[in-house]
């Protein structure tokens, strides 16, 4: 029997409305899934997300649709866009609906979610003659604090919708909400095969928290197409920023510092938050060191890190992001926080400071400016670390 996987992500790039975004959720699906099928090229792999909206399909074409169909995976969409404003349980219904469809049509032995999210394929595991069921992420304690109550808060202003628009989502959300309860959803848990943990810090602690459950560690991988070589350098002149623009991302603690270093260029690439956009484009005008370059794509992104010589990733909570592995595999040692799950070890491959602390900050950037002698055996300790990492 050929195996025949279905890959489920609510998360895409191009669905949400507005700029076209890049999630983390969505990019480590994309490269594991071409990983799978460059390992095993005879694998039948079909992917399902939201929809793509019309005025970022071109674009979504361009850096991922074609690669896709070049390795013949087929893509399937719900009737739905990812929507700030669309309620998860109407989204779940829309996914399940297509799951199903495509699990008869198709055939499929195994499904993959990229998300711990309970859904209604778990309830019918046997009806569907599923083999596997596999859910695959990032697991953690949720972190509080103000910049969560400003993101949130920004978030609900993007989830404005009519009140024609509210009243039809009640309607259809309520019977859902009931079907959903029936269906015992909240045990999900006994219907997985494998939850599949790519963060260290998470694989231990859901260990400990859910000790019935068959967890397992993968680590995420990165898939750096370039080649190579370690830079010497004489001083550090450019600092990158890759990511969302919001408060969490601690992309403020950023700029804060920049006045403080006027001869290091600040790189930042990223979309989201139109509020800290303006606050960016304001401070820029009177501190010429910060360069906003906005939403860079998928590929070109390899490229900014080779222009780079240190990866600032100032988040509050963040649980293994890609992109402290995109610049680890491209020799750039990292300053990140110690609240995150990563790879960095103090002082080895970058440096870690506590979240929100800019005079740590401003003192980690001094020690490397006025020592850096260290640079090319922080860049060499980076490659080593990205290489424990690969989608293979």
């Amino acid at each position: 029997m050929k195996l025949k996987i279905l890959f489920v992500t609510k998360y895409i790039s191009g669905s949400l409305p507005k700029e076209f975004t890049y999630h983390g959720e969505w990019t480590d699906s994309y490269e594991l899934i071409l990983a799978l099928k460059k390992v095993y090229p005879k694998l039948k792999i079909y992917l399902l997300t939201p929809k793509i909206r019309k005025e970022h399909f071109k674009r979504f074409n361009q850096e991922f649709g074609e690669i896709l169909k070049e390795n013949n995976i087929q893509h399937y969409f719900i009737d739905a866009y990812l929507d700030y404003g669309m309620p998860s349980t109407l989204l779940r219904w829309e996914f399940f609906k297509k799951e199903k469809e495509l699990i008869q049509k198709l055939n499929i032995n195994i499904i993959h979610y990229n998300q711990f999210q309970p859904n209604c394929c778990y309830a019918f595991k046997k009806q569907l003659r599923l083999k596997k069921i596999i859910c695959y992420g990032c697991y953690g304690e949720k972190k509080e604090g103000e910049w969560r109550k400003k993101d949130k808060k920004y978030k609900n202003k993007l989830c404005k919708t009519n009140t024609v628009t509210k009243v039809k989502r009640m309607i259809k959300k309520l019977p859902l909400q009931l079907f959903f309860r029936f269906l015992r959803l909240k045990t999900f848990d006994k219907r997985v095969d494998y939850f599949v943990l790519k963060n260290p810090k998470g694989y231990e602690l859901m260990k400990q928290k859910f000790k019935d459950l068959n967890i397992i560690y993968i680590p995420k991988g990165q898939t750096n197409p370039l080649k190579i070589k370690i830079k010497v350098l004489e001083k550090i002149k450019n600092i990158l920023f890759i990511g969302n623009l919001y408060y969490g991302k601690g992309i403020i603690d950023l700029l804060k510092i920049t006045e403080m270093f006027p001869d290091i260029k600040f790189n930042i690439i990223g979309t989201g938050n139109s509020e800290i956009k303006k606050e960016i484009q304001k401070i820029a005008q009177k501190n010429k060191n910060i360069n906003f370059l906005g939403s860079v794509s998928y590929y070109e992104k390899w490229h900014a890190y080779l222009q780079n010589d240190l990866l600032l990733h100032p988040s509050y909570s963040d649980a293994f992001p890609s992109v402290i592995l995109e610049a680890l595999s491209c020799g750039l040692p990292v300053i990140t926080t110690y609240e995150i799950d990563s790879p960095i070890k103090d002082g080895e491959n970058g440096f870690l400071y506590h979240a929100g602390n800019s005079n740590e900050l401003k003192k980690k950037l001094n020690f490397i400016q006025h020592n850096i002698n260290i640079y090319y055996q922080m860049s060499k300790k980076a490659l080593e670390t990205a290489q424990r990492y690969t989608w293979e």
